[in-house]
């Protein structure tokens, strides 16, 4: 699996395989997961895994009727990803309620449902405080990919202001050259763990 992935060169692929445990009719089908970059084993990857569940609903891999799928992960965690779909007044349909996207009808979109987990404190000598206003946000950050690799222990993220006019609050980056990513154009993780610095912000 690494060297596929190493192959294909993108920041994670996923891969996966039917689960030979499930037997019932009641139960979502079941599909093992693991996930790769071109050079290691992740614990965790949503966007690919959002991937692998729209390619199981639409490339005719799980019944028409099926609006759940599970994924079983290398740790024994479950994810359950989950079809949303709602008729809008439009004439189109909507996500949920609080959805500004519509899609054509006949469309979905798809929802990850993860286990609940207990929030780990970060060490406080690992995290710096975020970019000034004066260096114009994070956009402008020439990463040195070596230098990194010797002073981050996974990954390295840089956040800063947005540029004054832009639509968004702060701009993120993210580098993991130690992950064979030297930077990851958007994970879902790492704008999770950022929230509490963007609503202090």
């Amino acid at each position: 699996m690494l060297a596929v992935a190493a192959e294909f060169n993108a920041p994670v692929t996923a891969f996966l395989a039917a689960a030979a445990d499930t037997d019932t009719a009641a139960s979502a089908p079941r599909f093992h997961i693991r996930w790769f970059t071109t050079v290691t084993e992740v614990e965790l990857c949503g966007h690919s895994t959002l991937a692998a569940a729209y390619f199981l609903l639409t490339g005719g891999v799980v019944g028409s009727g099926t609006d759940a799928i599970e994924f079983v992960t290398l740790s024994g965690m479950v994810l359950t990803a989950r079809l949303l779909v709602k008729e809008a007044g439009n004439g189109k349909r909507a996500c949920n309620d609080f959805s500004v996207h519509r899609v054509d009808r006949g469309g979905f979109c798809i929802e990850l449902d993860f286990p609940v987990a207990t929030v780990e404190e970060c060490v406080p000598g690992e995290v710096m405080p975020t970019m000034p206003d004066t260096l114009n946000g994070a956009s402008v950050v020439n990463p040195n990919f070596k230098e990194i690799q010797e002073c981050a222990k996974r990954a390295m993220i840089i956040t800063g202001p947005a540029p004054i006019g832009s639509q968004v609050d702060f701009v993120t980056r993210l580098f993991a050259p130690n992950l064979g990513v030297n930077e990851d154009q958007v994970c879902g993780s790492v704008h999770c763990a950022l929230a509490h610095t963007g609503r202090r912000s």
